[in-house]
């Protein structure tokens, strides 16, 4: 992890224990303190929301590197709006930062990478998952809590079509490079 997540992602967790009294332990069951919090900044001006994303976001993506899946933060630079996290057991990426916008602002956040990118052969099946799941309201398709359990779904669906074709990973910055970068 790098120094700039830690820092981030610690500040979240001092940021949530001040705000709702109880200290976020990079769980996924902590994820509802850190949707509360969320729901307390929500509607801030854009250069709070320029404070708090960015440290929301990496405790999202901490909490799902830990315990989702092996995942690789992508830091090209201090621009926010491009990092990502990519799964390393199958092709799946997204940008934590941009997924704690939504969750703040409790609207899409055009440019920000906050949706799950697979490969365009992968995406069939991931929608139809996605679809037999259910719907969510569109308060709950917000929520950190919500959005982790829809990633663990889109990767036990991914693994599940990689086994069906008798493929493995892992996969690494050189291969993300080359499905996304072209």
């Amino acid at each position: 992890m790098s120094q700039a997540i830690d820092d981030l992602a610690g500040a979240c967790v001092a940021a949530v224990r001040a705000a709702v009294g109880v200290e976020p332990d990079f769980t996924p069951e902590t994820l509802p303190l850190v949707d509360h919090y969320a729901s307390l900044a929500g509607g801030a001006s854009e250069p709070v929301l320029a404070l708090t994303a960015p440290m929301v976001g990496a405790y999202f993506g901490e909490v799902v590197r830990r315990h989702v899946a092996e995942a690789a933060w992508y830091l090209p630079d201090d621009d926010h709006a491009r990092w990502r996290l990519e799964l390393a057991e199958c092709v799946l990426r997204f940008n934590p930062v941009g997924v704690a916008r939504e969750a703040l602002t409790g609207a899409l956040a055009p440019g920000w990478g906050a949706h799950f990118e697979t490969r365009p052969g992968d995406v069939p099946s991931l929608e139809a998952a996605l679809r037999n799941a259910g719907p969510v309201t569109e308060d709950d398709y917000f929520r950190l809590s919500v959005r982790v359990e829809v990633l663990e779904l889109a990767h036990a669906t991914l693994l599940g079509a990689m086994e069906a074709r008798d493929e493995r990973g892992p996969f690494g910055r050189p291969d993300y490079a080359a499905i996304f970068e072209r």
